[in-house]
C-alpha cells in the first residue's frame, strides 16, 4: 500500500466517531445503523453520515436487512496495516 493511500485512510478512520464505530464493529462483526447510533448516543443521521464515509472508502460493507442497513468491516487488510503502523511505532503490544 502506498503511503499516500494509508495517509488518506488514517485521516478517515482518525475521526473520533468513526473510531468508535470501528471499535463496535470489531467487537460485534455486524451492526445496524440504529444500534450503532444508540450505543454511541448519536443521531441516526450523524451515524449514517460517518458510516457512508467509511463505506465509500471501502472500509465497511453494507447490507440491507428488512428496513435496516447493517454494516461490517470489509477491509481487514487496510486495518491490519493501520494496526501494524501503530504497533511498530509505539510501545503498545497487541496480541
Amino acid at each position: 500500500m502506498k503511503t499516500s493511500e494509508l495517509a488518506t485512510i488514517l485521516k478517515i478512520v482518525g475521526e473520533e466517531n468513526r473510531m468508535n464505530i470501528l471499535c463496535l464493529l470489531f467487537k460485534n462483526e455486524k451492526l445496524c445503523v440504529s444500534i450503532i447510533a444508540q450505543k454511541l448516543k448519536l443521531s441516526i443521521a450523524t451515524t449514517s453520515h460517518h458510516l457512508k464515509i467509511l463505506e465509500q472508502n471501502k472500509i465497511l460493507d453494507s447490507k440491507r436487512e428488512g428496513k435496516e442497513i447493517c454494516y461490517s468491516i470489509t477491509n481487514l487488510a487496510v486495518l491490519s496495516e493501520i494496526k501494524n503502523l501503530i504497533c511498530n511505532n509505539t510501545n503498545i503490544k497487541i496480541k
